[in-house]
């Protein structure tokens, strides 16, 4: 299915990857297809995927920060998570 979305919609995906909802979770708010949607999420090459990976990323580098800035000031948790990255991602 070949989708359309306005900027408003765009903006919805951006907002809502940005919390982390699933794409059939946006589907439902959109009220498109799920299964179409997210299918058009994962194949990307289109303006929703890309304003899905950008609300996700973002919102994934502040919460990276913001454990990182905790590791830094001594929060034991946050340095396990930091080395949970690091080795999740040496091979990556």
């Amino acid at each position: 299915m070949d989708f359309n979305f306005d900027e408003d919609q765009l903006q919805t995906i951006e907002d809502m990857a940005g919390l982390f909802f699933k794409t059939d979770e946006i589907a439902v708010v959109l009220e498109v297809d799920p299964i179409d949607f997210s299918a058009h999420i994962l194949y990307g090459g289109n303006p929703a995927h890309a304003r899905f990976m950008k609300g996700w990323m973002e919102a994934e580098y502040k919460l990276r920060k913001s454990i990182s800035d905790s590791a830094a000031n001594g929060s034991n948790p946050a340095q396990n998570l930091m080395l949970d990255f690091l080795n999740n991602n040496r091979n990556a």
